[in-house]
């Protein structure tokens, strides 16, 4: 069986909105394979210095497509150095027991951004970046991106609401608005 084609399909799929995505740089990213493991053929990943194959539990071509994607968005974006960053202020957000602890604009080399988001609890805590999507930068007004960036960033979902940042002329700024 050909993992080649399923790879290609999470390429082209991710290189629509990662532009500056290049094979060279998935080099470093986790390796895929299809084997057969108990008379099942089985969609297997390999991770950079680890011996050991890890069945991918996807379910399906699609879901194992879109898994090959994240990995290779993580891909693109370490390949891709941060340049400049905006941390807009934000005053003691809760959020179901849940503290932000940092909310950091990032512009990357090849003119893209993303956005870091940190929080968490006394025991706990959890961080994710969002890739802004170059549609949302096609807009003409601030207050047209920020409606496509709510769609990636949903508004107030980390505590800092579509006001907070429509109100932030420095953001806009930084933003290139």
């Amino acid at each position: 069986m050909d993992i080649e084609v399923y790879l290609e399909k999470a390429y082209e799929n991710v290189k629509k909105d990662y532009r500056w995505l290049d094979k060279k740089m998935l080099k470093d990213a986790c390796r895929y394979s299809i084997k057969q493991v108990d008379g099942d053929w089985e969609f297997i990943e390999k991770y950079k210095g680890n011996r050991h194959d890890f069945i991918c539990e996807c379910g399906s071509a699609e879901s194992f497509i879109e898994h090959v994607e994240e990995s290779y968005k993580q891909a693109a974006l370490n390949a891709n150095p941060v340049v400049a960053e905006y941390e807009p202020p934000f005053t003691h957000v809760e959020i179901s027991g849940w503290n932000l602890e940092k909310y950091v604009f990032y512009k990357l080399k090849t003119g893209d951004y993303k956005v870091f988001v940190q929080a968490g609890d006394r025991v706990t805590g959890g961080s994710r970046t969002f890739f802004i999507a170059p549609h949302c930068f096609e807009a003409k007004t601030y207050e047209e991106f920020l409606n496509r960036y709510l769609e990636i960033v949903p508004d107030g979902s980390f505590g800092l609401t579509r006001k907070d940042l429509l109100l932030n002329e420095e953001l806009k700024h930084f933003l290139g608005y």
